[in-house]
Parts: C-alpha cells; sequence; structure tokens
C-alpha cells in the first residue's frame, strides 16, 4: 500500500505521559498531525477536539472506535466517544493516499481498537491526584485578594481482562471465551479564570447616580431625556424609574470590590468558581473463537461527562447568572466477525450502534431557575412580541452600553433542552492474496441521525 499511515501500540500509550490521559493528545507523536497542548482532563465537555492532519481540516476527519464511527455529529471535528486509554490496544492514523475502504470525509482516519481479553487474567488498578495544594496562586487573584481556588483532579479506575471458563466444564482450555473490562472515574474541580464586571450600586437602582464616576474619575451626567438637561443631583426621580428596567437591574448582584485604586473604575464586582465536572468510562469486551478460522467480538461502552456550575458549556453569563448541569452521555455497541476461508482469502467485518444525549438543567439551589423567569423576577408588565415562543417565560436577553466590563445577561437557546445524535455503521472487507498480488473488495455504510 501506498498510504501515509502510523500507528500508536498498547505499550506507547502506557509508557507516555498525557497530562489529561486522553489519547487524541498522544496523536501529536504522529508526523504530519498539528500540534496541540494536552487538554486538563479527558474528554473535554463532550468530547475531545482533534487537531488537523495530514494538511487538511479537522472537521473532516473520521474518527471510529471498533469500527463505528465516533464523531459528534453537531461538531464533526470532535471525539466524543471517549475511551479510557488503559482499555486501547492501538490506534492506527490514516493520513493520506488511502485504500478504499477508508472512503468517507477526505480528511484523515483515526481507528481505535480496544483491549480484549487473553489465556491469562491481567489486570491493573490506579488513582491519580491534582490538588490546589501542590499549585501557586493566580497573579490576579492576589491583586484583587481572591483565595486560590479549588483545583482537584482525583482519576481512579482499573482494568482486568482473561479467559471465561468453569474448570472441567465450559472453556477447561481457556482458548474459546475472553472477557475484558475497564472502569475509569473522574471527580474534578476546576478552577474558572476570575471574572471582573460591573453592576449597578444599590444608590444607582435607586436612580442616584451622584457618585457614578467614569474611568477617569469623572462624574457621568445623566440627562433627562426630555429637556437634555443634567436631573438635579445627578438623582432620576423615583417617579421617572421604569419598575421594569429596576426588575431587570436587581437580576444582578451588588458590587463586592469597591476600591477603585486597585479597579481603575473598570469593575466593581468579582466572580470566580470550581467547576465540578464528574465523568465516567465504563467499557467491556468479549471475544469468542468457536473454530480456528472464526473470531467474534461484542463490546459496548459508556461515557458520561457533566459540568456543574456557571460556565458550562452552552450556559449562561459565567460570572456567576445561574447554576446549571451540562449533561452529556453517550453509550454505544460495537461487533465484529473475522472468517479466514483460507491462508489467502479473509473476510473481516465490523458494526455498531452508538447514541449521544445532551442537556442543559438548573445547578445549585432548589430555586436556581427562578433568577431568570419573568415570573419571579417582576416582570409581570413587561410585554413580548411573541410569547409563544418564550414559553417558559424566561426574562429577556440584555446588555448595557457605555458601562466597562457590563455584567450582560445572556443565556444559550437551548437552556432546559436537550438533543440526541445516533450513528449506525457498518463495514465488510473481503481480502484474497494471489500470488503477489492483493485483492480487496467490500462496502462501508453509516447513518447519522
Amino acid at each position: 500500500s501506498s498510504e501515509s499511515s502510523s500507528v500508536l501500540t498498547a505499550s506507547q500509550l502506557e509508557s507516555i505521559q498525557a497530562r489529561g490521559r486522553d489519547v487524541v493528545s498522544l496523536l501529536r507523536l504522529i508526523p504530519g498531525v498539528q500540534y496541540a497542548p494536552d487538554p486538563d482532563a479527558v474528554g473535554g465537555s463532550y468530547g475531545t477536539g482533534t487537531p488537523n492532519m495530514g494538511g487538511t481540516t479537522s472537521g473532516s476527519n473520521i474518527l471510529a472506535v471498533d469500527g463505528v464511527i465516533s464523531n459528534d455529529i453537531g461538531t464533526p471535528n470532535v471525539f466524543s466517544s471517549v475511551t479510557t486509554m488503559d482499555a486501547i490496544g492501538e490506534v492506527k492514523v490514516v493520513l493520506n493516499s488511502y485504500q478504499a475502504e477508508y472512503a468517507g470525509n477526505g480528511g484523515a482516519v483515526v481507528q481505535v481498537v480496544t483491549k480484549g481479553g487473553g489465556r491469562d487474567y491481567h489486570g491493573a488498578g490506579f488513582w491519580y491526584v491534582r490538588n490546589e495544594v501542590l499549585n501557586s496562586n493566580d497573579f490576579f487573584n492576589n491583586l484583587n485578594s481572591v483565595k486560590r481556588p479549588l483545583y482537584r483532579y482525583n482519576t481512579a479506575g482499573f482494568t482486568l481482562g482473561g479467559p471465561i471458563y468453569i474448570p472441567g466444564k465450559f472453556n477447561a482450555k481457556k482458548n474459546v471465551l475472553f472477557g475484558f473490562y475497564a472502569l475509569e472515574a473522574l471527580w474534578v474541580k476546576y478552577p474558572q479564570g476570575i471574572r471582573l464586571v460591573t453592576t449597578p450600586t444599590a444608590l444607582e437602582r435607586a436612580g442616584d447616580f451622584s457618585q457614578t464616576l467614569d474611568v477617569g474619575g469623572k462624574l457621568i451626567p445623566i440627562k433627562d431625556p426630555t429637556t437634555g438637561q443634567s436631573f438635579p443631583g445627578n438623582t432620576i426621580p423615583r417617579s421617572r424609574i421604569n419598575s421594569n428596567g429596576v426588575a431587570l437591574m436587581n437580576v444582578l448582584p451588588l458590587p463586592n470590590s469597591l476600591n477603585r485604586d486597585i479597579s481603575k473604575g473598570n469593575y466593581n464586582y468579582t466572580f470566580q468558581e470550581s467547576m465540578l465536572q464528574p465523568k465516567r468510562s465504563n467499557l467491556f469486551k468479549l471475544d469468542w473463537m468457536p473454530t480456528d478460522k472464526d473470531k467474534f467480538f461484542a463490546r459496548g461502552k459508556t461515557w458520561i461527562s457533566e459540568q456543574q456550575g456557571y460556565a458550562v458549556a452552552g450556559g449562561a453569563s459565567n460570572w456567576g447568572l445561574f447554576g446549571q448541569c451540562y449533561c452529556f452521555t453517550e453509550a454505544g455497541i460495537g461487533a465484529g466477525y473475522t472468517r479466514i476461508f483460507s491462508p489467502s482469502v479473509v473476510m473481516e467485518a465490523s458494526g455498531g450502534i452508538r447514541t449521544n444525549h445532551e442537556a442543559w438543567s438548573p445547578y445549585g439551589s432548589p430555586n436556581e431557575i427562578d433568577k431568570v423567569l419573568r415570573s419571579k423576577t417582576g416582570l409581570g408588565t413587561l410585554g413580548q412580541w411573541f410569547p409563544s415562543s418564550n414559553a417558559m417565560g424566561f426574562i429577556p436577553r440584555y446588555s448595557f452600553g457605555g458601562v466597562p466590563s457590563s455584567a450582560d445577561v445572556s443565556y444559550d437557546d437551548r437552556l432546559l433542552t436537550g438533543g440526541a445524535d445516533t450513528t449506525i455503521s457498518f463495514n465488510d472487507n473481503l481480502t484474497v492474496i494471489r500470488g503477489g498480488h492483493s485483492m480487496k473488495a467490500g462496502f462501508s455504510y453509516y447513518r447519522l441521525r
């Protein structure tokens, strides 16, 4: 074959350190693959973005686990069928000059092959720890008197593989049925960068702007739109204040950082969180060899990844508007059959189905969602152009002009909703060797739903 390809072996995966224990980060070892730093933890928020390979864009890569296509449908450059490194036996990357069986997107092809059991039992257990006690505090945290945030990565798991047998009754020679299981669980508290925003003061919410200064320290005049003149005392009369405007301002927290010597008037509210990110990967595989010419395998796996906090994927304003859980799950099964008709004729078939599901839900206090509901924030009299488009009754998204680092209110259109993707794939190859010639025929099918 004239294809340009490389292989990551099990020994490489075991011996090369990867901070996030994500196999995608090790693709950088292959010539022709764009360098990418290690992720902090395996799988990102719902999967791992793959690099550009062989001069093509990452969105045209094909990613597969045991022959089952594993690209995320919405973002095809993301590998969303996350598999623990301890369960991977080999990774083959085909960069270009593909054989026909790799037809598809036109980019690189990444094939992950999971481990299976053998005639002897092999297992391993592990626990990896990273903790804030090993870290120094951030410069800007020190500047704003914000303490060192929680930074905790706990990764624990185990693998076990070997023959499945009953002494003297079934598979006594340990050569017919084998099993392999891998579990990896992560408990993560990941610090987000400190958020520096400006929120309205208690005086400003009451219409009193007598102490509202610009970044140069000068008073900002508040003018009466009917006369063009500044309000007396730079204070808006209560009779002129719109109650809906006050309700929208009261969604925002009161300032908590009032030292202008530090902020220079660019912000008055600081916020930092350590977001919770529990994750878990399960994989179970069976290999059955009823004859020396037939081999079957069946593999099931699940992947769960959650973000619990404020700066979640597709979440609301990350300065602490309201807490959400971005919950992503993936489950799939794969199967394969290899038949050796003769030393020169071999057939390989594999296929499977996998489904992803993502959802956004409130996280934190039982009444967390009340922070953005019209009925709970006093916006009952505020009109809407299309009430039917806001069946849940959320407050409008809004922002402030002329305010440095304003605490704008925004949230994703998918709030309190979810979505599911399903991938079905099948491959069948027949290889025939005649003298110095190798011929291959087959077909590949996959459907994205």
